[in-house]
């Protein structure tokens, strides 16, 4: 199963490096398109199906990318900033008037592929408290039901600060949680343990066991051929609740070290 998982995934992103995405009529050229535009977010959920989201539009593929449907939600009248699947039937949707920066946002969500979509307006003002709204920078969901929001509030580029939503209802209604340390990427195993990545310089690393509402720094030892300044982390990967993957890279006099951790505890332990 895993390589089936591999080898989808492989081919789908040979098929978004090697082409453009065709809005016009929704298919993967590897020749090119004039109508043609970036590809902004993308992932593979299953074997053979996806999401990319381009253009603001969000698309989905069922035969690794050689067709795409367009199943932006609300008529594809609205801007999409950020994109979430759980499957290939279950996903949110983020949406606002231009760019992300009122006192509000859309959260769309779909139980059939995109097909229909259920919308939710969440209004701000109590959570950004007089701040703008620089855009979204993360979402995740873990299950159907339990899901977070990051917002990427302005600040001068020595700051990263954020705002935290989090929903028990699949995204119907949300409620803010304490300020996160930073507007980071965020990855959760369960409705309490989760991950975050970012900073100023996006390269700090924090963890939660409370499922948002507060955080605390990871300190993860780089063995003794590595150290040096850093180091600077990524978001953890993780295959289920237990088994995953974290790359840190540390400066040393003579050039980078890049250090590879496994877990097999959900994050509690790392080991190279």
């Amino acid at each position: 199963m895993e390589d089936k998982r591999l080898s989808a995934a492989v081919l789908l992103i040979s098929l978004f490096m090697a082409g453009v995405l065709c809005s016009q009529n929704a298919v993967w050229a590897q020749t090119g398109c004039v109508t043609g535009t970036a590809v902004e977010d993308m992932k593979l959920v299953s074997p053979g199906s996806g999401w990319a989201l381009a253009g603001h539009r969000l698309y989905w593929t069922s035969d690794n990318g050689q067709n795409w449907d367009d199943i932006t939600p609300g008529n594809g009248q609205q801007l999409v900033s950020k994109a979430f699947f759980l499957d290939k039937n279950t996903g949110w949707a983020i949406f606002s008037g231009s760019d992300d920066a009122g006192a509000s946002i859309t959260v769309a969500s779909t139980l059939n592929g995109g097909k229909s979509w259920q919308s939710a307006l969440v209004d701000l003002d109590s959570v950004v408290q007089g701040r703008r709204v620089g855009g979204v920078a993360s979402m995740y969901f873990a299950g159907t039901q339990q899901g977070w929001l990051i917002l990427h509030l302005s600040s001068s580029s020595n700051f990263s600060i954020g705002a935290a939503l989090h929903t028990e209802d699949g995204g119907l209604t949300w409620a803010a949680l304490s300020p996160p340390p930073a507007a980071g990427n965020i990855v959760f195993l369960t409705s309490q343990n989760g991950w975050m990545a970012g900073g100023p310089a996006g390269d700090q690393l924090w963890f939660t066991r409370d499922g948002g509402r507060s955080w605390q720094p990871a300190e993860i030892p780089a063995p003794v051929e590595c150290a040096g300044s850093g180091p600077a982390y990524s978001l953890p990967e993780f295959s289920g609740t237990r088994d995953g993957r974290l790359t840190a890279t540390t400066v040393n006099p003579g050039g980078n070290c890049v250090i590879d951790y496994g877990t097999t505890d959900g994050g509690q332990s790392w080991q190279t």
